[in-house]
C-alpha cells in the first residue's frame, strides 16, 4: 500500500483560498449597491390604487386614500379614511404615476441577482435585488437600513410574488417603509396573516387574504397596494399608507431656481442710478452760475472839481467837440468802456495821452526813464562801436610807423636807389 505523502504548506495554501471563494459565493449578500427611491408622482397620496375593481370581504381598514379608474368598487364602504377618487381625472393620474414609478424601479441597476432565493431568514441592506421570474417569502425578512440615511430597498421581480402564511416583513436601524419598493412584474399574492411593509407595485393585480396587512406596526413601518392594470382584492385586511414621503429627489431641485433670479436685479438697478443722475447734475448747475461775475459794473474815475471839458486833438488833426452826453459842469468824468459813454476817439493809450479835463500835475507811465531809456542803450552801444573803429584805426597807424625802418634797410627808400 503506497505511502501517503504530507501536503506542502504552500499546496494547502492553494486549496483554501479556491474553497472559501467558492463558499463566499454561495452565501446571499446581505447589502447591495445604494439607490435613489422611485418617484411615485400623485400616487405617493394614496394608500391604494387600482385600475378594474377594488372588492371586500369582511371588515377591512384602508388608513388613506383610494383611487379607482374603473366604477366597480364592492363591499367598501366605510372602510376608507380618506377620500375616494373614482373615475376621475385624479385617478387616471395616480394610475400613470403608479406606471411611471414601477418603470423606474425596474429600470435602476445595477442590482444583486437573487433568483430562486426565498427571502425568509434573509437579512438585506439598501440596495436593488432582482428575480427574473418568480419570489417568495417564507418566514421573516429583514430590511437593515444600517444607520442611512433615507435607505432604499428595491426589489425586481419579474414575474410573481407569494408570501406564505404568517411571513413577515421587519424593518430595522433607520429601514423606513415609505423607501421600499417590490415592482411585481405580473400579480402578488400575500398571504394569511402576512405582515408586509412598503409600496406593493404590481403591474396586473394583488390579492390579499384573510387577516394579511401592510404596514402595520406603527413608527417607520407604512405600505401601500398598487395594482396597475388589473383590480385590488381585500378579506379582512389592513393598509396603513406611510406617515412621511421618501421622496430623496423633491430637495435638489429647489436649491436650483434660488441662484437664478438673484443675479438678475443686482446688474440691473447698479449701473442705473449713476448713469442717470450724475451727467445731469453737472450740467444743470454750471452754465447758470457762469455768467454771474459779467454784472460787475465797470470802475468810474472819481469825481473832481467841476471843470469844463477841454476839447483834445483828434487823430484828424482838428478839435472834438465835448461829448453831448456829459455835460461840462457837472465835473463827472466817465472812464472809456464805461455805461453810457461814447467809445473813446483812440483807443491806443500812450506814455502821453492826458485825460481830458485834467490839469494837475501828471506822472507819465515808467518815469522819465520809461521815456528815455528806448534811446539811451542804442546811442551807447552805437558810441561804443565808433571808439573801438578809431582805436582799431590808431594801431594800424602805429605799426605801419614801426614796420618803416626796417622796410627801408631792406628795399630801399620805397625802391629807389640812392645817388652815387
Amino acid at each position: 500500500m503506497p505511502a501517503k505523502l504530507p501536503l506542502h504548506p504552500r499546496t494547502r495554501r492553494r486549496l483554501v483560498v479556491p474553497v472559501v471563494f467558492l463558499v463566499a459565493s454561495m452565501i446571499v449578500p446581505s447589502t447591495s449597491l445604494a439607490a435613489a427611491p422611485p418617484d411615485l408622482g400623485t400616487a405617493d397620496n394614496y394608500a391604494i390604487v387600482a385600475n378594474t375593481t377594488i372588492t371586500n370581504t369582511g371588515v377591512s381598514l384602508i388608513a388613506g386614500n383610494l383611487a379607482l379608474v374603473g366604477p366597480s368598487v364592492t363591499g367598501m364602504g366605510g372602510v376608507v379614511t380618506g377620500r375616494s377618487d373614482i373615475g376621475n381625472a385624479a385617478a387616471a393620474r395616480a394610475e400613470n404615476d403608479v406606471l411611471s414609478g414601477h418603470h423606474d424601479a425596474t429600470g435602476s441597476g445595477p442590482a444583486t441577482e437573487m433568483s430562486g432565493v426565498d427571502l425568509g431568514g434573509k437579512t438585506l441592506g439598501p440596495g436593488i435585488y432582482h428575480f427574473g421570474s418568480s419570489a417568495a417569502l417564507h418566514g421573516t425578512l429583514t430590511l437593515d437600513g444600517e444607520g442611512a440615511s433615507n435607505p432604499t430597498f428595491i426589489i425586481q421581480i419579474g414575474s410573481t410574488l407569494t408570501t406564505g402564511t404568517g411571513a413577515r416583513v421587519r424593518l430595522t436601524n433607520g429601514a423606513d417603509g415609505c423607501a421600499v419598493f417590490w415592482a411585481v412584474g405580473s400579480s402578488a399574492t400575500i398571504g394569511t396573516a402576512t405582515s408586509m411593509q412598503g409600496n406593493l407595485m404590481a403591474l396586473v393585480s394583488i390579492t390579499m387574504t384573510t387577516g394579511a396587512t401592510i404596514g402595520v406596526g406603527g413608527g417607520r413601518n407604512g405600505g401601500r397596494a398598487f395594482a396597475q392594470n388589473g383590480a385590488i382584492t381585500l378579506d379582512t385586511n389592513t393598509i396603513i399608507a406611510p406617515t412621511g414621503s421618501c421622496k430623496a429627489p423633491a430637495p435638489t431641485p429647489k436649491p436650483t431656481p434660488k441662484p437664478t433670479p438673484r443675479p438678475t436685479p443686482v446688474p440691473t438697478s447698479v449701473p442705473t442710478a449713476p448713469s442717470t443722475t450724475a451727467p445731469t447734475a453737472d450740467p444743470t448747475v454750471t452754465p447758470t452760475q457762469a455768467p454771474t461775475p459779467t454784472a460787475k459794473p465797470t470802475p468810474i474815475l472819481p469825481a473832481l472839481p467841476p471843470r469844463a471839458a477841454t476839447p483834445g486833438p483828434t487823430a484828424s488833426g482838428q478839435e472834438a467837440s465835448p461829448s453831448p452826453d456829459v455835460p461840462a459842469s457837472s465835473g463827472v468824468i466817465v472812464g472809456p468802456g464805461a455805461i453810457g459813454s461814447p467809445p473813446p476817439t483812440n483807443p491806443r493809450r500812450t506814455g502821453f495821452d492826458i485825460p481830458a479835463g485834467r490839469d494837475e500835475p501828471v506822472t507819465l507811465d515808467g518815469g522819465a526813464v520809461g521815456i528815455i531809456g528806448p534811446f539811451i542803450v542804442p546811442g551807447f552801444l552805437a558810441a561804443a562801436s565808433g571808439f573801438l573803429l578809431i582805436l582799431l584805426m590808431l594801431a594800424q597807424a602805429l605799426g605801419a610807423l614801426a614796420w618803416l625802418p626796417v622796410v627801408r634797410r631792406r628795399v630801399g627808400s620805397f625802391g629807389m636807389r640812392p645817388g652815387r
